[in-house]
């Protein structure tokens, strides 16, 4: 194959490719060698010109369905929603995204807690996830939906624990321990002043906890 013109067209390619055999065959059944076969005209060595190996892929999959589903974005334009009742309705939307639980239910254990992924959304958590959390805490003290101070460090907090933490993919098969990770959770926001995670989202994690464990 002659030197590719259109380089990020191919990256796109790759990950549709990538995309639909991980919902077909699951994380841990796709190799590389058939995202290449399924593309048909792609070499080996033009792959790993664009990523170098499977937690790549994985790790940019996963990037571009959050932007392409960008919870933050779809409910910006909700006029009817305070800043209060627009971060508890992300936390929601993050938790009934079906295609994301499904995805999640495939991958292996040692891949979702993999040092590089782990990495790349430790970065992400501080530049993408905590900007966007502060502006919505911003706005809640103008609107006066929400009273924090250090909006900046809530929002890394909550964007840390969420991520990393709470999240039902990180954690182990122990359901009494996730509930108490829930609870925790849940204080932690009530005192930093961003009661946002009710009973609803404690029952709606559970049963993503359970979707994803069982």
């Amino acid at each position: 194959m002659g030197r590719n013109k259109y380089p990020e067209i191919t990256e796109q390619r790759i990950l549709d490719s990538a995309y639909k055999l991980f919902l077909e065959k699951g994380w841990g059944n796709t190799t590389i060698q058939d995202i290449i076969d399924d593309l048909g005209d792609l070499t080996r060595g033009a792959f790993y010109h664009h990523f170098k190996s499977k937690e790549d892929i994985i790790d940019a999959v996963t990037t571009r369905m959050f932007y392409n589903e960008n919870p933050f974005e779809k409910v910006e334009s909700n006029q009817s929603l305070n800043a209060f009742d627009k971060l508890k309705n992300i936390m929601n939307t993050l938790l009934n995204n079906k295609i994301s639980l499904q995805l999640l239910k495939q991958i292996d254990p040692s891949v979702r807690e993999s040092p590089q992924i782990i990495a790349k959304q430790l970065h992400e958590c501080k530049t993408v996830v905590a900007p966007l959390i502060e502006s919505l805490l911003v706005k809640g003290l103008e609107d006066g939906s929400i009273v924090v101070e250090r909006p900046g460090q809530v929002a890394e907090v909550i964007s840390y624990l969420m991520v990393l933490w709470v999240s039902p993919q990180f954690q182990n098969n122990d359901e009494t321990v996730f509930v108490n990770v829930i609870e925790t959770f849940a204080d932690v926001l009530n005192r930093i002043g961003v009661p946002v995670v009710d009973q609803e989202l404690k029952e709606l994690s559970l049963q993503v906890y359970r979707e994803i464990h069982t």
